[in-house]
């Protein structure tokens, strides 16, 4: 086989790869009975609802809310389904029910709005969407052209 020394450096590869996964499992695995442990330390305190949902999970940093690109392929999604215009507010909430996070949850509402009118800006600058006001309306969103 003139490609040994290929299919070597894959098994190889592929070997490096379980171990890995081996290994985060592992940890997995020790972090469940951790979770256990606590659980079973609240309802000795006597906490009595049910563990799970005695906390909400952190809210990731900013910078990690999307992933790149994420954003702005979304705004231009919506956008083009909606020609004659959308607004901030609508294209924050599509995002937040995307990502299916609750519209009430106060950890996302301003940051997601930031995050899409910053984003919309760059489209902006880049003369890819422009922004229009009418009397009497907020401002809407359309793609130039």
């Amino acid at each position: 086989m003139a490609q040994s020394h290929v299919l070597s450096a894959l098994i190889d590869k592929r070997a490096t790869l379980l171990g890995q996964i081996n290994a985060l499992e592992e940890q997995i695995a020790k972090i469940h009975d951790q979770l256990a442990h606590v659980d079973g330390c609240m309802r000795i305190f006597g906490y009595e609802g049910a563990p799970e949902t005695s906390a909400l999970p952190r809210r990731p940093r900013v910078g990690q809310l999307f992933e790149k690109g994420e954003l702005s392929r979304f705004l231009l999604d919506q956008i083009r389904q909606h020609p004659d215009g959308i607004t901030i507010e609508a294209l924050a909430a599509g995002m937040r029910e995307r990502k299916g996070w609750s519209p009430d949850d106060p950890r996302y509402g301003a940051t997601i709005t930031k995050r899409v009118r910053k984003s919309l800006g760059k489209l902006k600058e880049r003369g890819v969407v422009v922004s229009e006001w009418k009397p009497g309306q907020r401002v809407t969103w359309r793609l130039v052209g």
